[in-house]
């Protein structure tokens, strides 16, 4: 009977507090995770055509302690270059879609491009690596001599798809990202069941040459017989001067 006792005031305060404490417990918390997979040895004799073409040797398989492998959970912490790939080809925010200005990977010798299915059409991928020449003015440069150049990822692809080096070996897989978001409601620590997951994918064609090419401390990249070759084109009015020089 002591509920009838109490001041109607009193009686409407301690029902909004019920009710708030109730749509607390009933937030929602949500969970964003990635996990990789790499699919099958990809491209290489499209990759190697184009090489033949510019009169390098063809890449070599690469051994197995070189290749890439699907990282492991701490390789997908914040920070890591895993990461950055997956949100990359799957941003958790419209915001971070539309703000994202670099690829990861962009160090090395790695040639990447994102895909729009599992399957890669590794003609039309190729053709968008090599029409990376465009972007040079003459024989590609040493790192220390490149500035911000090889802060865009596809210049860095066509490094890598020409990589003069001795012995060049390249693995080139379909990296599947798969991004889990997980929705929980109520505090964590009370909820057993009742979580709802959505997930999403994200391709890309990720090829690692080795050993490395134009590191810091090489004067080059490419010998002038390399660049006049890898650079010609059909239409070669704008790049005649180039070739005569040597590169593409």
């Amino acid at each position: 009977m002591l509920q009838w006792n109490l001041s109607p005031l009193l009686r409407i305060s301690l029902l909004m507090l019920g009710a708030t404490t109730l749509g607390s417990s009933q937030e929602t918390e949500e969970t964003v995770t990635y996990t990789v997979t790499l699919g099958n040895f990809e491209c290489l004799s499209e990759v190697n055509a184009a090489r033949e073409a510019a009169g390098l040797a063809n890449f070599k398989e690469m051994g197995e302690e070189d290749k890439l492998s699907s990282p492991q959970p701490p390789d997908l912490e914040d920070g890591s270059q895993w990461k950055k790939l997956c949100e990359h080809l799957i941003p958790k925010t419209e915001t971070a879609a539309q703000s994202k200005s670099t690829n990861p990977f962009e160090a090395g010798t790695y040639a990447f491009k994102s895909l729009t299915a599992e399957q890669p059409n590794c003609k039309e991928t190729v053709a968008y690596w090599k029409a990376a020449y465009k972007n040079f003015t003459g024989l590609p440069p040493s790192r220390k001599e490149a500035g911000t150049l090889y802060n865009k990822q596809d210049n860095v692809s066509f490094v890598a798809v020409y990589n003069p080096s001795s012995n060049a070996t390249a693995d080139c897989r379909v990296v599947t990202c798969t991004q889990t978001n997980t929705s929980t409601a109520g505090p964590v620590e009370v909820t057993t069941d009742g979580g709802s997951a959505t997930t999403k994918k994200g391709y890309a064609l990720l090829c690692k040459t080795m050993p490395a090419a134009g590191a810091v401390g090489q004067d080059r990249v490419f010998a002038h017989r390399f660049w006049i070759s890898s650079s010609s084109t059909p239409d070669c009015s704008c790049h005649c001067d180039i070739r005569n020089n040597g590169f593409m």
